[in-house]
């Protein structure tokens, strides 16, 4: 992925994030059907990640499965222009 590195249930404040790439400030975390229902703690989740700089992005588990290759590419795309932006 570009040379970028990610690390794998990241502690982040009080979260522990899926997979979190610091040099990006972006956080992924895969929402499986388990995530049903918990839009509302997701989202202040989400918001409190916002608030140290990490762009958070969701990804369903199931588009994980069927398209896996158009997913990193979308991430690599994004951690990209955050890093760009930094500089």
């Amino acid at each position: 992925m570009q040379g970028l590195k990610f690390r794998r249930q990241m502690p982040l404040g009080p979260y522990t994030v899926d997979f979190c790439c610091p040099e990006a400030t972006l956080v992924i975390e895969i929402d499986s059907i388990y995530h049903a229902g918990c839009q509302d703690h997701d989202a202040r989740r989400d918001r409190e990640l916002e608030s140290r700089g990490y762009r958070v992005l969701r990804i369903s588990a199931g588009d994980v499965v069927t398209n896996l290759e158009g997913i990193l590419t979308t991430i690599a795309r994004i951690a990209a222009e955050r890093i760009k932006s930094k500089s």
